[in-house]
């Protein structure tokens, strides 16, 4: 008998964790582009130089051969009944398939200012672009983007560059800060980023052009260097799969989270749309994982079990770090807490998490 052919797309957390629950399970194939991912947890650490690489990127390449799977490294660009199509031409067939590709970084950066303009996303990119950064001189950075990617970037940088001389300026620009977050945990961000002299300018941010950021009222914002750490949008190439939308372009799941596909495809990650909105953050995606890989085994009888199902409604833990590898912030079900002894959780919390893949 035939083994049920079984196609994680993507490296993403949601994947990577299913990857080892599917250990020793025939005909398992991981598809990504890169051979290591990075963990989001760790990621403001990576910027801020508290980490390197080998401590927060997940190798995903060993971590296929341990398990016994089949590492194929490839991009995806759409779906074909049950074929997967990968944009070097080649189509991989599959039974079951987990799509965690993750979604597209915005905004789209124009040609003309690719050398002042830095996204976070991809990593490997803006490692490139900030340590070019280290070497020049420059009087202002802003961040764009008040989630906590946006957070985490600008108390990062803050920390990178405190014995950079000249010292740049740093600021902040979002309409709202961390705007699913307490307000307690909003009251020690802006503590922190008053402590690093760090600017919040209230503002909706349309374009940079010039050496300034042209704001939705009209006004101009001037600033040497831009980063963007704002929200992601829809693959162009998921228009190409077949699967049901939302308004906005990512793919609808079901609370099982699978798409109302034959053969079965789950979508994990940013990608996913569920029936009740959830944010998209690193946590959730690792919420995920041993879920994940328990329906895929239910879909390809591997497990005689029944099927479970995503809370959404279930309060995630949220950790933020200070950016200075001494402090966090915590908060779950409305409580928050602060201090020293939370960033030690924090980074236990991480290192476990890192130590699954090692």
């Amino acid at each position: 008998m035939t083994a049920t052919r079984i196609v994680l797309a993507g490296g993403g957390h949601a994947n990577a964790l299913a990857l080892l629950q599917l250990a020793g399970v025939n005909a398992v194939t991981l598809i990504s582009d890169g051979a290591t991912t990075p963990y989001s947890g760790m990621l403001p650490g990576y910027i801020a130089g508290i980490y390197q690489s080998a401590q927060c990127f997940i190798n995903l390449q060993k971590t296929a051969q341990r398990v016994g799977a089949t590492f194929i490294p490839a991009r995806v660009r759409g779906i074909a009944g049950n074929e997967l199509l990968l944009t070097n031409g080649e189509s991989i067939g599959f039974d079951v398939l987990s799509l965690n590709t993750g979604a597209e970084p915005l905004p789209t950066v124009q040609a003309d200012t690719a050398e002042a303009v830095g996204r976070v996303k991809p990593i490997g990119a803006f490692m490139h672009w900030l340590n070019k950064q280290d070497r020049s001189e420059f009087n202002h950075l802003t961040v764009v983007g008040g989630g906590a990617g946006g957070v985490e970037t600008v108390l990062a940088l803050a920390h990178r560059w405190r014995h950079k001389t000249p010292a740049p300026k740093l600021t902040l620009v979002a309409r709202r800060l961390l705007p699913h977050s307490t307000p307690a945990v909003r009251r020690y961000v802006q503590q922190q980023m008053a402590a690093q002299h760090i600017e919040w300018l209230v503002a909706d941010v349309q374009s940079y052009r010039a050496g300034a950021l042209q704001l939705a009222d009209g006004g101009q914002f001037a600033s040497a260097r831009v980063v963007y750490a704002t929200e992601v949008a829809a693959a162009p190439w998921w228009q190409n799969t077949g699967l049901a939308l939302d308004e906005s372009g990512f793919i609808c799941v079901n609370s099982y989270l699978q798409a109302a596909t034959t053969p079965p495809i789950f979508i994990s990650g940013d990608a996913a749309a569920h029936p009740m909105p959830l944010a998209k953050a690193g946590v959730m995606a690792v919420r995920q994982g041993n879920l994940l890989a328990h329906n895929i085994k239910v879909a390809a009888g591997v497990s005689s079990a029944p099927y479970q199902r995503f809370s959404s409604n279930t309060q995630a833990l949220y950790i933020l770090g200070a950016g200075d590898g001494k402090h966090a912030v915590a908060s779950r079900n409305g409580i928050t807490v602060h201090g020293k002894w939370v960033w030690r959780w924090k980074q236990y919390l991480d290192f476990k998490f890192m130590h699954k893949f090692s």
